[in-house]
């Protein structure tokens, strides 16, 4: 890295010397000695002279104190407009990263200065404006403090590298607000990558300082390079500059986190196979490398393949590109159809079977009939009885279709049983009780599929879907006797009864090439639910899965627009989403829930409502002082005031989880950005197999 004092670049320093000032309506006010006149104080007490009126507000930024006007910052800034309301005392956030020289600089722009903007001075003056809401024109119209340091930043890391390297070192000590705010650094690196290479091949060689940088703010600065660059070049060997230069230990995990930011399909051949080979990787990253890189063989041999072939080949080779996922899904494909093909025909033969042995019951069953009829001597109605036309002759579905036909009497299905009654068949209970094993027999061995090389499953799935048909295509009745006793009574419901489909959960999931889950994503007011569910919902998007996200206070705008906030509404609304969760994983779909849901017994009782590992709770670990300087609804500042009464947190408890599936926390006392939160949930579903029928 070349020295900063050779830069054609002259440092502006306007910021004055360290002192408390203040200003008055009075013009034979002056400062004392000690306390020189700076431009600020010197804007300040103009503008006491100019309106009238005296400081009424004291600011302090990292134990500088500034005694200003709320109606000059409030006027260009949403953020200070806001937590200055009411208050003459007030301490910015530490957390913000906005330094005391940052701040007279803002505060100097606030009362009408035209400050100097610097490639030392623009990182920390863009990411501030972004922090602090700095969107609002002046009464003359003109661009805000945004605006200015935008434009000023685009300018200086458009000049020349070394100007673009002064702003990069600027961002590194702001992470990872620089980046999560106004994406500085990423914008660097893309700068940076889009000068031509000095000579030796290797542009990552000017990011040596970001190898002290730690885990969590280098995972930030690789996914924005993610996001922002169109070839990963760059991004790869900065990856691999780091892993190689990192003082600490970093674990196979936090590596393959990192890895996952680089995108294979946009490495150069070269690096590709670097990248096989590379033992610094993890080795997950060299499997996908890998596999890419056989793709890419792959395609180069069909495409040299295809400028021998016709236009026909070309064409229908255009119209279905082979890939290896097209590869691996046509595979499977054939292999499922083979196993069903192999198990549809051994049930049809023996199907056929059955039905042979039901025209040996038939006769005998006429035979029976034909005797009790002599003996009985009357014209009373039977459970069996057949005439010589051909509407009396059983009928049966199609071949293969593993379906019986009830009989036919009088060109109508009769509704009685294959059993007969004692009564009927007095004479002869020993050919009545053969009759009835073997048609038991019969229906038991039709319906078991062979052991074929099919997935137990597939097997499962057939013999449940032949049962089914057979049902459906018999048109089974219900006597009012039977449906009496599935009658169930259901809370305040009675005489209430469940009616199963034939198509189920598992064909939905196949349909959606997914499995149906709840994820519940707990946490105190601020944590970053609804935020970490939203990305969530986006990257799972991404990879082609179906999602929904039931919402805390969405679901409150309707479904329970009814409910309050005391402890049996709070359990009623969490008991709702609950339900309705359910019939979203049922229907094959990813549900997200998001809400405090405080009380561990409410929780608990969502998850008994769901199948074993179909509820997957996150806990959110965020403290409650880092939710409470968030506040971004205000809330924690009412209830502390006393105009919220029973707010989680602050004077209702919240049951943190005991046992929960995933746990999300700051580390080192930084947070990590949604994406990142969202990868790990993913990863979580990937290896649990949800993202797979």
């Amino acid at each position: 890295m070349k020295a900063w004092k050779h830069l054609g670049v002259v440092e502006t320093i306007h910021e004055e010397k360290e002192y408390e000032y203040s200003s008055s309506t009075s013009p034979s006010l002056s400062p004392t000695i000690s306390s020189p006149p700076t431009p600020l104080h010197t804007r300040v007490q103009a503008w006491s002279l100019a309106w009238g009126q005296k400081t009424d507000i004291l600011i302090s930024v990292h134990g500088r104190c500034f005694h200003l006007h709320k109606d000059a910052l409030t006027s260009r800034s949403t953020y200070l407009k806001r937590e200055l309301m009411g208050i003459s005392v007030f301490t910015l956030s530490p957390s913000l990263k906005i330094t005391a020289e940052t701040f007279a600089l803002v505060a100097d722009f606030c009362y009408g200065t035209n400050i100097v903007i610097t490639p030392f001075n623009v990182a920390a003056l863009r990411t501030a404006a972004e922090l602090l809401g700095m969107t609002e024109p002046n009464n003359e119209g003109e661009e805000n403090l945004l605006q200015i340091t935008e434009t000023c930043f685009y300018r200086i890391i458009a000049v020349n590298r070394e100007y673009a390297l002064i702003v990069f070192h600027s961002c590194l000590s702001m992470l990872p607000e620089a980046e999560t705010a106004a994406y500085l650094l990423s914008r660097c690196v893309e700068a940076l990558s889009s000068v031509e290479d000095d000579g030796n091949g290797h542009n990552a060689a000017c990011f040596d300082d970001v190898i002290p940088m730690s885990p969590e703010d280098f995972l930030i600065v690789a996914e924005s390079m993610h996001r922002r660059l169109t070839s990963h070049d760059v991004l790869y060997r900065t990856v691999n500059l780091y892993f190689k230069g990192y003082s600490g230990k970093l674990t196979e995990e936090q590596k393959t986190h990192i890895c996952n930011s680089i995108d294979c399909n946009k490495l150069s051949p070269q690096l590709l196979l670097e990248a096989v080979q590379n033992p610094t990787m993890p080795l997950r990253f060299m499997v996908r490398a890998m596999l890419m890189e056989q793709l890419n063989t792959r395609r180069s041999i069909l495409s040299a393949t295809d400028c021998t072939q016709p236009p026909r080949r070309q064409r229908i080779i255009n119209e279905h590109p082979t890939t290896l996922g097209a590869i691996l899904q046509r595979e499977t494909a054939a292999r499922q159809a083979a196993h069903l093909k192999a198990a549809m025909n051994a049930t049809s033969s023996r199907i056929e079977s059955l039905e042979k042995e039901l025209s040996v019951m038939k006769k005998l069953l006429n035979d029976s009939e034909t005797q009790r009829s002599i003996m009985a001597g009357s014209a009373r109605s039977s459970s069996f009885h057949y005439g010589g036309g051909s509407e009396n002759k059983i009928e049966r579905g199609d071949r293969g279709s593993a379906s019986l036909r009830f009989f036919v009497r009088g060109g109508r299905r009769s509704s009685s049983s294959l059993e007969a009654s004692s009564t009927d068949l007095a004479e002869t209970p020993r050919t009545r009780k053969n009759m009835r094993q073997r048609l038991i027999y019969g229906l038991k061995t039709a319906f078991r599929v062979p052991k074929l090389s099919a997935s137990k499953n597939e097997s499962s799935f057939l013999k449940q879907s032949s049962i089914k048909a057979m049902a459906n295509d018999c048109g089974a009745a219900v006597s009012g006797k039977n449906l009496s006793r599935m009658a169930k009574t259901v809370g305040k419901a009675t005489n209430i009864v469940w009616h199963k489909c034939s198509v189920e959960k598992c064909d939905r999931q196949g349909l959606l090439e997914q499995k149906g889950c709840v994820i519940w994503i707990t946490g105190l007011s601020g944590s970053g639910k609804s935020t970490l569910a939203c990305a969530l919902s986006r990257g799972l998007h991404e990879r082609g899965k179906l999602t929904y996200i039931l919402d805390g206070d969405n679901v409150r705008h309707g479904l329970n627009s009814d409910l309050g906030f005391k402890a049996e509404d709070r359990a009623e609304n969490i008991r709702r989403i609950g339900e309705v969760a359910k019939l979203f994983a049922d229907a094959g779909i990813i549900c997200i829930a998001s809400l405090i849901s405080p009380y561990r017994k409410d929780r608990d009782a969502c998850r008994a409502l769901l199948p074993e590992r179909d509820f997957i709770e996150v806990f959110l670990d965020v403290p409650l002082e880092v939710c409470e300087a968030r506040d971004p609804k205000g809330l924690y500042k009412l209830a502390r005031s006393g105009k919220i009464k029973g707010f989680t947190g602050i004077d209702d408890p919240y049951e943190p989880p005991v046992s929960c599936e995933i746990v999300l926390r700051q580390k080192a006392g930084i947070c990590f950005p949604p994406c990142a939160m969202a990868e790990t949930v993913i990863s979580y579903l990937e290896e649990k197999s949800y993202l797979q029928a």
